[in-house]
């Protein structure tokens, strides 16, 4: 799709002829990669809190200062609290686990929490390094904004700025046993799920471990626990762990048992699609329990003539039936190119595909072109289109009584090259698919929809034309044939491919939209950007959305989103340009909460 990110280089498992099938019906992949941590009660290590020195708490003083503690009990903002000077050397406090407690950990998780105030300076540092790994987390106050940096992961990412980043913070690390990667979150946002780096020190440890870089902060508390993970977060897609260097554009979804399927590109270069040579395939994992583990990958479409683009999964909960979408390209042309040429049959032509499973995605059936039933020969594309599909369950009589009916946005070029949005459907259980009108919206491409309440039909879409606005929002009375275009703009982010969902939380009927929020600045979030992903709310069935819900900090574009069936919301999303796709489970309570 147009304005998207690149991507990078290399790898290819071998190639196929004809429509995109690996051979005639896709087998089941190895058994899980992943195994979920057990659970355990959590048990305090070691703690501190604002009330005497660390060393009468069992905390091992680390102080280079000449003739200092380091530190002093304060007063500060109203309440209690340990001030950590490294000014003029290191100001340090250290905790070793025994043998047992190291192996508990090790094996259950553990869990670090820390509530600071960063007054000036840098490399305050909070972390557990068992021997050999350790979990480095670094603050610093850079030009008015409070950063951190991660040993082995992310550098320099913007946590606050103004008042609030000399404000107190809550940071949270835990150590999941099933991927031995830890999560930081930063008053409950997460920050970055990250494997550390080597190291031979052998203690847990808080304060300002540099001799070199000068830094005061404010302790109110830290505790050091073992404890299973409390959120689920995993790398779903991974260059270079899996095998294509590069993976983009995910789609999810829950079938009535709640496996999950998902669905992506995984690319060999940086085009996307239209460079020669570049193979562009779509893989498939699955999870039986809820994203804690996924399968091994399957390759449903790769053949080195065509690029495969835009997976969108649409589920039949009537028949336990999942489909899998995706469009062809021609190897060396893209959607945005004119050497797209109009037509159902010519091979350079764009074509719709769709294969199915009948097993839970275990195994999939041959593919099937439909272009005949849905493309107009007039038209130059017609895409799948990343995200998802839904199924159609609150419709009444008046609206065409369309319960059953199985439907996602495709995004189309017509013969003058402008970008319009259209609705794919079936009204029997997928064995033949039919089209809608033209939506009303010159520009409208990536989609996604929901169905509301009442039965009406809500489409946001990416507006790539010529209006000034990021998105239109559209809305249909007649199960998806019809489109009214009822706002332009419709929340603030950047142009970039979004999921919305209608659902329950805690009671409430709740639209969901995933979306980059934008750079962190003074003033917010300004959505000029593919950062800090975040949850749009709207508890007025997407009249507005007032509200969101930060979510994670970092690199951010392109989102999928489901509830689970445990009740959870999963979100699928890019968390780097080109190369990593993550799963995060949120309770409804942390979408509620402040």
């Amino acid at each position: 799709m147009n304005q998207r990110l690149p991507v990078g280089v290399l790898m290819l498992s071998a190639a196929l002829m004809g429509c995109g099938q690996l051979q005639n019906s896709v087998q089941p992949p190895a058994s899980t990669t992943q195994v979920a941590a057990l659970a355990v009660t959590p048990t305090t290590l070691a703690s501190f809190t604002a009330s005497s020195a660390p060393t009468a708490q069992g905390w091992t003083a680390s102080v280079t200062k000449s003739g200092s503690a380091g530190g002093e009990l304060v007063t500060d903002g109203g309440q209690a609290a340990w001030k950590v000077d490294g000014v003029g050397g290191r100001a340090q406090w250290l905790f070793t686990l025994n043998a047992t407690q190291k192996a508990s950990a090790a094996a259950n998780g553990w869990r670090m929490t820390s509530v600071i105030r960063m007054e000036s300076g840098g490399y305050i540092n909070d972390y557990y390094a068992n021997g050999s790994r350790r979990f480095l987390p670094v603050l610093a106050l850079t030009s008015g904004n409070l950063t951190i940096s991660l040993e082995g992961g992310a550098s320099n990412l913007v946590l606050a700025t103004g008042t609030a980043a000399t404000a107190y913070h809550t940071y949270v690390q835990e150590f999941d046993p099933a991927t031995n990667q830890v999560t930081l979150t930063f008053d409950g946002v997460r920050v970055a799920t990250w494997s550390g780096a080597g190291t031979t020190q052998n203690y847990v440890a808080w304060g300002d471990g540099s001799s070199g870089t000068d830094s005061v902060a404010y302790y109110r508390s830290v505790k050091f626990e073992i404890a299973a993970p409390s959120r689920l977060e995993r790398d779903v897609f991974l260059g270079g762990r899996d095998s294509m260097p590069y993976y983009r554009i995910p789609s999810l979804n829950v079938l009535p048992s709640g496996t999950l399927i998902a669905a992506i590109q995984g690319m060999q270069g940086t085009s996307d699609p239209g460079a020669a040579g570049q193979l562009i395939n779509i893989t498939i994992k699955r999870s039986t329990d809820d994203g804690a583990s996924w399968s091994a990958e399957q390759v449903i479409a790769a053949n080195n003539s065509y690029d495969y683009s835009d997976p969108r999964l649409v589920v039949d909960d009537q028949s336990n039936t999942v489909f899998a979408f995706y469009t062809r390209f021609p190897d060396d042309c893209g959607q945005n190119a004119n050497c797209n040429p109009p037509g159902i049959d010519d091979p350079r032509a764009t074509a719709l595909f769709y294969r199915k499973s009948n097993d839970e995605g275990q195994t999939w059936a041959d593919p099937v072109n439909i272009n005949v039933q849905v493309k107009d020969p007039t038209w130059r594309t017609l895409n799948s289109g990343p995200g998802n599909g839904i199924q159609l369950k609150n419709q009444t009589a008046a609206q065409g009584a369309h319960n059953g009916r199985l439907i996602f946005p495709a995004i189309v070029r017509d013969g003058n090259s402008v970008f319009y949005t259209v609705s794919i459907y079936s009204d029997n259980g997928g064995q033949t698919w039919q089209r809608g009108t033209l939506a009303p919206a010159p520009g409208a491409t990536e989609g996604d929809l929901t169905e509301l309440n009442d039965g009406r039909l809500l489409l946001s879409s990416r507006n790539d034309g010529s209006a000034s606005v990021n998105r239109y929002h559209l809305m249909s009375s007649d199960g998806g044939i019809t489109w009214t275009a009822i706002s332009l703009g419709g929340v603030r982010v950047t142009r970039v491919d979004t999921s919305i969902t209608n659902t329950n939380l805690n009671g409430t009927a709740t639209v969901l939209l995933s979306a980059p929020l934008g750079d962190l600045n003074t003033a917010g979030f300004a959505a000029n950007s593919r950062n800090n992903l975040g949850l749009w709310i709207s508890i007025d069935q997407g009249a507005t959305f007032p509200s969101f819900k930060h979510i994670a900090y970092g690199f951010a574009a392109y989102s999928a989103m489901i509830p689970l069936k445990n009740g959870n919301i999963g979100v699928l999303y890019e968390t780097t340009p080109n190369s990593t796709t993550h799963f995060s489970s949120l309770s409804p309570t942390s979408l509620i909460t402040p």
